[in-house]
C-alpha cells in the first residue's frame, strides 16, 4: 500500500496493518512523493492532502493494475477505482466500475451493493 504526500493514517493503525497478509504476503505500508513511480504498487492512496495531484497520479496509473483509492470530491470521475466520501456523519464510497475494468480489477458484489456507481468525466460527457 503506498500513500501519496502525508500519511493521514496512526502509527497505531499501520501497525497492525503491517500483521496483516493479503494471501500470503504481508501488508508494507510505503510512503511516496508525487512524483514517484508508482506502477510498483499494488494500492495508491491518494489523501485529500495530495488533491491537486490526484488527476496527474491517476492518468499516470492508466494502464497499470494499481487499485487507486482517494478522499477528494471527483476522485472516481477522474477516474480514479474507489472514492471515499462523507455524508453528514456517515461515511461513503464511490466506485469507478470502467477505471477498475481498465486496472484488470474486480470489484465485490457486496461492495458495489454499498457503493454509489460513478462514472469518468469523459463516459459522462460522450468521449
Amino acid at each position: 500500500m503506498c500513500i501519496v504526500g502525508h500519511d493521514p493514517f496512526s502509527p497505531d493503525l499501520e501497525r497492525e496493518l503491517r500483521t496483516r497478509t493479503v494471501g500470503s504476503h504481508p501488508v508494507e505500508i510505503r510512503s511516496l512523493r508525487p512524483n514517484d513511480i508508482m506502477s510498483v504498487c499494488h494500492m495508491v492512496f491518494v489523501p485529500v492532502t495530495a488533491e491537486d495531484q490526484a488527476t496527474r497520479i491517476v492518468k499516470g496509473l492508466k494502464g497499470s493494475s494499481t487499485l487507486t483509492v482517494g478522499e477528494t470530491e471527483g476522485f472516481a470521475v477522474q477516474g480514479g477505482i474507489i472514492n471515499s466520501t462523507a455524508e453528514g456523519n456517515e461515511l461513503r464510497f464511490e466506485v469507478n466500475l470502467l477505471a477498475a475494468e481498465r486496472a484488470g480489477l474486480k470489484i465485490s458484489a457486496k461492495m458495489l451493493a454499498l457503493a454509489k456507481i460513478v462514472h469518468d468525466e469523459r463516459t459522462a460527457a460522450g468521449d
